[in-house]
């Protein structure tokens, strides 16, 4: 497993006693979002004078944070043939094919087919391997955000907790839905709120009638918008 520093910062007096997990969040504010920081301290990922700490550890002036980029531990890949409809030094854009789970315990995952698909970025901060910014469910098709930079993943990490990226799905489902509308019910105990938009029909010998319809979800909770 390869290591790289793509980003050091060194605690000033003022920073004083800050906690180690807050003071990243604040000094790589520019390489990930604060929940994927909070995660890469967690991880080991982010060090002080070159050792792993606890969130909670209180950090010295004069002391080095460095935030490490792990490469891929090393190891067959998964050859999936994915299609590649937008790649540059930052980003890449690929199409999840059904049936197949963005990441997972499993081998067999788009997570593990990416750096066969993609293209290693020549960028300073480019991360070891290339990383999903968002997922889809494993039985949903569609096209899949894949950042191969830190600071594009930061970026989008950002734009996506703020709610400033849009998803979009479309599903078929059984009956007929006459007028846009919302869904507004708890998934799991938890708010959970999605827009539909009726967009073709068509009689069904089995369901009389089918429509395609397209979703928006508002909120982010698991199985959404099959549940």
């Amino acid at each position: 497993m390869s290591m790289r520093t793509i980003g050091s910062s060194i605690v000033p007096e003022r920073a004083e006693g800050t906690r180690f997990s807050d003071y990243a969040c604040e000094a790589f504010t520019g390489l990930s979002s604060r929940k994927g920081i909070k995660k890469a301290v967690k991880r080991g990922d982010i060090r002080i004078d070159g050792e792993p700490a606890g969130t909670g550890v209180r950090v010295r002036a004069g002391q080095r944070i460095d935030f490490l980029s792990i490469g891929p531990a090393p190891g067959p890949l998964y050859h999936l043939p994915l299609r590649v409809v937008y790649e540059d030094e930052w980003i890449a854009v690929v199409v999840k094919p059904a049936g197949v789970p963005v990441r997972g315990n499993g081998f067999k995952t788009i997570e593990h087919a990416l750096p066969a698909a993609i293209a290693p970025s020549g960028e300073p901060d480019a991360l070891g391997r290339p990383d999903p910014v968002h997922r889809l469910d494993g039985p949903v098709s569609g096209l899949l955000l894949v950042a191969k930079t830190a600071g594009a993943r930061a970026v989008l990490g950002r734009r996506f907790e703020e709610r400033e990226i849009e998803k979009r799905y479309r599903a078929v489902v059984m009956g007929r839905v006459d007028a846009p509308g919302r869904i507004d019910m708890p998934v799991g105990g938890r708010e959970a709120v999605t827009d539909f938009l009726p967009l073709r029909e068509v009689p069904s010998l089995r369901s009389e009638w089918l429509t395609l319809v397209e979703l928006r979800p508002r909120t982010g909770r698991t199985h959404q918008l099959r549940v």
